[in-house]
């Protein structure tokens, strides 16, 4: 039986990769983003979303590389296929103050799709939009949806 909310919601528990059997990227192509984001946010992408039936469409997990950069690496897969589309690299920028004080602020430093051929190609521009929407709807991220400056390739 569906759910009868809206949204779908995350599951307890962090999603980990020791727990997916998931199909990594075969072609990749990375741009850089550098694109700032919330304490909240990041930790919603690190947390990830388990799927809880199939018109969730999607699997969102995390895996932090044996780094010291302290790079994580949020990855978004289809959840039926397990097949990884986007991998997003984040991580902790500096402090910074808002009207509430001060906060942690994150930057997804790159962007990872798979390479398609011809008018199934996502494209740069493409997959930094899908990956708002995803991280919107499915993480319940505030990520600017109207500042499409920020889907630019970086400087």
């Amino acid at each position: 039986m569906g759910s009868t909310n809206s949204q779908p919601q995350p599951t307890a528990g962090t999603a980990r990769d020791a727990h997916w059997d998931t199909r990594p990227i075969h072609d990749p192509v990375t741009a850089s983003w550098n694109l700032r984001i919330s304490q909240a946010d990041s930790q919603k992408m690190i947390h990830g979303f388990i799927p809880k039936e199939m018109e969730d469409k999607w699997l969102c997990y995390s895996t932090t590389p044996d780094n010291a950069q302290g790079i994580t690496v949020v990855h978004l897969c289809r959840s039926w296929g397990k097949t990884e589309q986007i991998a997003l690299k984040v991580q902790q920028a500096d402090a910074v103050n808002d009207a509430s004080g001060s906060s942690q602020t994150w930057i997804i430093l790159d962007i990872t799709w798979e390479r398609r051929v011809g008018e199934q190609d996502l494209g740069e521009q493409e997959a930094k939009e899908d990956t708002i929407r995803v991280c919107n709807y499915i993480l319940d991220c505030a990520l600017p949806e109207d500042e499409p400056e920020s889907y630019l390739p970086a400087k």
